[in-house]
């Protein structure tokens, strides 16, 4: 893959010893740009996401398990944190923080790690001097606020939840580089037209059909099929988990053959509401699953296919993909990862490597009918359902599911959408504004 003038852009900032954040739309390449600095930046670099799905898909760790953090709300304003001495090592080695999907990363969590690294470097700059790049797209998923007493904290405080509205963001001066050239809907380019025009909650903009001039709403509604059900072999993306949870179990009992099932062994420190799938899996011949690791010239994480055959003795499963090639499936390890601070045997300097401190083994799996659109983030499919049932409740949850897709040809949906699904977030609109045009110096 070559990089685009705006990736090169982004990498060039990096580079440059510049707190980045590399944000755009679904399908700009964004994860591309972390590949390359593994190799920039090597055992210095330390990967984190904010969900334990999040961290296993980019090879990193979650926040909360490296900075030593438990789950809850913290201090606007941190006074004190006692930092273990080990972590207080390994961020002094650090040469950069990479925090993936960054736009989930609560407001009052970022400032806790930016202090925390300030106590830790012993130093007043701006996270304690370490580099920090943060990648994402703060109009798709916002951070989740799910309890009331959450809600009424930042109420309280008088703060937004987004970390880009902390002044632990606006000390560290971030260059935000905007992706714009969009890789994945690229054989459909009025797509990408439209899903901008979604993703920026923009109805100004006119698209022709048959002589009429639509929106982005109209031209959906009149250019993609409507159906009750999807077709066969397409994954529903739903807005909520007892929706798809229901679909998936609706569509299990379909089959009359008994269910295999197979046991994951687990291992360690697991983060189990957060596994990649399911402990307990029940899988059955002819059943729709999603594939979770990448074979190359196979399969990427994320490709559709349907069970054709399983071996107990062998604890193997045969799934005839949806590109037509027939692949088998053994347990596959995932192994939770945490930073650690240690002597190389080579040269004798402290250096920082990884440190296995758990391990998930099955299938790499997961029965796939449905699932939530928070799930779905990240993931590129060729067919897909859109059901919004009752309807969306966050921002950027309609693009999200929309974006998901290569193209208009292969999206249905389950009803026709509404105006009030397309909820839009005027704060973030414009953060982009103010600092989504460093494109154009390209």
């Amino acid at each position: 893959m070559n990089l685009s003038k705006e990736q090169a852009y982004a990498l060039q900032c990096i580079i440059r010893g510049e707190n980045t954040c590399v944000a755009g739309p679904g399908g700009t390449g964004k994860s591309y740009i972390l590949s390359e600095l593994r190799s920039v930046f090597g055992d210095g670099l330390v990967v984190l996401a904010p969900t334990g799905l999040a961290a296993l898909n980019v090879r990193g760790a979650t926040i909360h398990s490296f900075f030593k953090l438990k789950p809850g709300l913290y201090n606007f304003e941190p006074k004190s944190h006692v930092v273990p001495p080990h972590l207080a090592k390994l961020l002094n080695k650090a040469k950069a923080i990479y925090i993936d999907e960054v736009s989930l990363v609560r407001a009052d969590l970022f400032i806790t790690l930016e202090f925390i690294l300030r106590k830790a470097r012993m130093s007043d700059q701006p996270f304690g001097g370490v580099q920090m790049i943060v990648a994402g797209d703060f109009l798709q998923l916002p951070p989740i606020l799910s309890k009331k007493s959450e809600r009424d904290y930042f109420k309280y405080h008088g703060q937004l939840p987004y970390c880009f509205d902390t002044g632990a963001w606006l000390k560290a001066r971030f260059k935000v580089v905007e992706l714009t050239k969009n890789f994945r809907q690229q054989q459909d380019p009025e797509f990408i037209k439209i899903l901008n025009s979604i993703r920026c909650g923009d109805f100004t903009s006119r698209y022709l059909l048959d002589d009429k001039e639509l929106d982005c709403i109209e031209i959906l509604n009149e250019s993609v099929e409507i159906r009750d059900q999807p077709p066969e072999d397409t994954i529903s993306l739903c807005t909520t988990s007892r929706r798809a949870s229901e679909i998936n179990l609706n569509q299990m009992d379909r089959y009359e053959s008994t269910a295999a099932r197979f046991e994951a062994k687990c291992h360690g420190k697991l983060d189990y509401n957060n596994l990649p799938t399911e402990r307990h899996l029940f899988l059955k011949e002819g059943v729709r699953v999603m594939v979770l690791k990448n074979i190359p010239s196979v399969c990427v994480n994320g490709s559709m296919g349907t069970v054709v055959e399983i071996n107990l003795e062998k604890s193997s499963v045969t799934v005839a993909l949806d590109s037509g090639v027939q692949a088998v499936f053994i347990q596959h390890l995932w192994e939770e990862l945490d930073y650690i601070l240690e002597e190389d045997e080579g040269t004798g300097e402290m250096k920082i490597f990884t440190e296995v401190v758990g391990s998930f083994y099955q299938l790499p799996l997961r029965v796939c009918f449905a699932q939530t659109i928070h799930k779905s983030q990240g993931q590129t499919f060729d067919e897909c359902h859109v059901d919004l049932g009752a309807g969306t409740f966050t921002t950027g949850q309609l693009y999200t599911a929309l974006s998901r897709v290569r193209s208009r040809n292969g999206l249905t949906l389950s009803r026709r959408i509404r105006y009030n699904d397309l909820k839009k977030d005027l704060h973030v609109l414009q953060f982009y504004d103010e600092n989504g045009a460093v494109q154009e110096e390209v």
